[in-house]
């Protein structure tokens, strides 16, 4: 038994890795083996619509103002935030990684991503299913080029 299989047996993580790139996006995702990282990662790139990206993230801010003022999501809110998360899944998850995600038995999701992309709320992209923030525990480890005022250390507990 490989070490994906065995991580993915035992509930381990799934790795997705965006970065923006001339333009675009770049998109690696894997699972994070018990015995260590690996050593090649292949990626895809992905041409994006920056105006299209950014008018959904706009939808789904507004469809969270809406739950927030009401308490409570309605099944219209939930609609129109399963299809703006279906885009923005459909327009930033190339099809290999897509297949990897929802082949996964994995039930952690580690999201690498860069300053460029954390306007984008990952969490609630929609893989057809079920919302990555539903279906995965996720957590967020963003790549910046300022310095931190603080350095928190969160240990990753399978």
């Amino acid at each position: 038994m490989s070490d994906t299989d065995k991580t993915s047996k035992n509930g381990g993580a799934i790795v997705l890795e965006a970065s923006r790139e001339n333009g675009g996006v770049k998109i690696c995702v894997y699972e994070r083996g018990e015995g260590g990282e690996r050593t090649l990662r292949p990626y895809e790139n992905v041409a994006v619509d920056w105006k299209q990206i950014d008018a959904t993230r706009r939808e789904v801010i507004t469809l969270l103002n809406r739950a927030n003022r009401r308490a409570k999501v309605t099944a219209e809110i939930l609609d129109g935030l399963k299809k703006s998360g279906q885009l923005l899944f459909d327009l930033l998850i190339p099809s290999k990684a897509r297949e990897k995600i929802s082949s996964t038995e994995a039930r952690h999701l580690v999201l690498y991503v860069d300053d460029k992309l954390v306007h984008i709320p990952w969490e609630l992209l929609f893989d057809g299913q079920q919302f990555l923030c539903r279906r995965f525990a996720m957590g967020r480890i963003v790549s910046t080029r300022q310095a931190p005022l603080s350095v928190k250390v969160r240990a990753f507990s399978p």
